[in-house]
């Protein structure tokens, strides 16, 4: 994978992969905004094997100033259920 050995501390996920979907872009964004959001999209731009579908969810979380600090970002591959 691209990413071994590559030192990713302190990058954003758009700028480790800047072929994000728009979705997925926005869905970050809503998640820096405080909102929990979910779906179920093809990951197509950083899949070199072929098709892949995810559930996926976004979620703020909170410093101690209960500030949004970040994102986590939760994905299960459902490929095979699609």
């Amino acid at each position: 994978h691209e990413l071994v050995g590559r030192n990713v501390i302190g990058l954003t996920q758009t700028e480790l992969f800047p072929d994000l979907l728009d979705s997925w872009k926005e869905a970050y964004r809503r998640g820096l905004n405080g909102e929990v959001v979910t779906g179920a999209d093809e990951l197509h731009p950083i899949s070199q094997r072929g098709r892949r579908w995810f559930k996926w969810e976004v979620r703020p979380w909170f410093g101690p100033d209960q500030q949004v600090a970040g994102i986590m970002v939760a994905n299960d591959e459902i490929t095979e259920m699609v």
